[in-house]
């Protein structure tokens, strides 16, 4: 059960790239696979803390959950890189026939291609259980990066690839 836990506790954290937000998710795959077990979601995200500082499982045994789980999401990130570098391509393609200094800017393309990647990834998700994106630092790079989002990319994306409210929400 212990090995169940940071399995999908490092699947769901990408690896504890991102730890907000886990426990939810944590605790519908327990209830899924140990329907018969009254426990909850506090207790879930306490078992997984006992397991790391108690060294309820040895370090080996965390290092062969994480190498798993790292060759698990390698497998799934380059068959979503596959998906989504198809589309942008297409895009790009035609996008630079109608404005060719979008081709010679290399950062807009890689807001472009994170862009797509976070949509692919959140694509059929309710928005309301995602986790929360962390604080940010206002820096200059933030905001050069939230105004090329907010009047360059979105825009273009909305005109044509948005037909209803759920697809504006998930989107945003």
């Amino acid at each position: 059960m212990n090995k169940f836990f940071m399995y999908h506790y490092y699947i769901i954290t990408k690896l504890e790239t991102i730890k907000i937000g886990y426990r939810r998710e944590l605790y519908d795959r327990f209830m899924r696979q140990y329907p018969e077990m009254e426990i909850s979601e506090q207790r879930i995200a306490d078992q997984r803390r006992a397991i790391v500082t108690r060294g309820l499982l040895s370090k080996p045994w965390l290092e062969e959950i994480r190498a798993q789980v790292a060759e698990t999401l390698k497998e799934t990130n380059v068959n979503t890189d596959e998906e989504t570098t198809q589309p942008t391509d297409a895009n790009r393609e035609s996008r630079s026939l109608e404005n060719p200094q979008t081709a010679e800017n290399p950062e807009l393309d890689k807001i472009k291609i994170e862009f797509y990647k976070a949509l692919k990834e959140f694509e059929g998700t309710d928005p309301t259980i995602r986790y929360q994106i962390p604080k940010q630092k206002c820096s200059r790079k933030l905001a050069t990066i939230i105004t090329t989002v907010n009047q360059e990319i979105l825009p273009e994306y909305l005109k044509y690839n948005v037909t209803n409210f759920l697809e504006l929400h998930n989107t945003i």
